[in-house]
């Protein structure tokens, strides 16, 4: 058996790190290390909140369109509102 060296299957595999995506090594000034990791930590936060968002959204938008109390101006109101926020969240993302 060989020490040391590539060998195929070695390693970790592609998409099981943190990210659960294929990462690339970046050099940065130390003094930027921790900002950057805190921008990648309050990144992982917006986009639990956003997948949030969007299921409640995706709730919202059955209920009022299967809604039998409603009134049609609410309805329309309701679907309005709704459309505007998930455009605003197709923004962001």
């Amino acid at each position: 058996m060989s020490w040391g060296g590539r060998r195929e299957g070695a390693g970790r595999k592609t998409g099981s790190g943190k990210f659960g995506e294929p990462t690339a090594p970046v050099r940065v000034p130390e003094r930027f290390a921790n900002k950057i990791q805190e921008v990648l930590a309050t990144y992982d936060e917006h986009q639990k909140l956003l997948g949030e968002i969007r299921l409640f959204l995706d709730k919202w938008d059955k209920k009022t369109a299967s809604s039998e109390s409603m009134k049609n101006g609410q309805k329309r109101l309701a679907r309005e509102l709704w459309h505007e926020v998930k455009c605003l969240l197709e923004k962001r993302t």
